[in-house]
């Protein structure tokens, strides 16, 4: 007999619409290696909650600019924080944290605003588990999951 484990995994959010966390630019910039902050004077009134592309950009999102041909679009962008070098940073007029490598660094954003997903280690009461299936030390069944015998 072979148990066969489908899984499906179901969002009652979409991404960025309240459950992801908000940080503030001073507090950002603080967890971005070898980074400072330029073009404001109020970094703790700027939040950032998402990474949006530079056009249009969004609202408390940030966005990164790493090569000149980007520059007219970062100069129109609707993102509150452009994540930059220095050489762009004295071109643009909103608030940009700049670092010597945006590639490198947005990594660390997109780390610290999408965090790995960590399992829970808990089986959900509308998982459908057949009775011969032999389930690991802490495996996490989500909501709907069905796991049956391949017939």
């Amino acid at each position: 007999m072979t148990i066969q484990l489908v899984c499906f995994s179901v969002y009652p959010q979409k991404l960025n619409e309240g459950n992801m966390p908000q940080i503030k630019l001073s507090e950002l910039a603080k967890k971005i290696n070898e980074s400072k902050i330029v073009n404001t004077q109020i970094p703790d009134e700027v939040v950032v909650n998402k990474i949006a592309t530079l056009s249009p950009g969004e609202k408390n999102s940030l966005s990164f600019l790493s090569h000149k041909k980007m520059l007219s679009e970062a100069k129109k962008t609707l993102s509150s924080v452009i994540l930059t070098t220095e050489e762009f940073a004295k071109e643009l007029s909103i608030p940009c944290i700049v670092v010597s490598n945006p590639e490198l660094s947005l990594a660390e954003v997109l780390n610290l605003l999408y965090p790995p997903y960590v399992p829970a280690g808990k089986i959900s009461s509308s998982a459908i588990i057949h009775p011969t299936a032999k389930l690991g030390v802490g495996v996490t069944i989500g909501e709907f999951v069905v796991v049956g015998e391949i017939l």
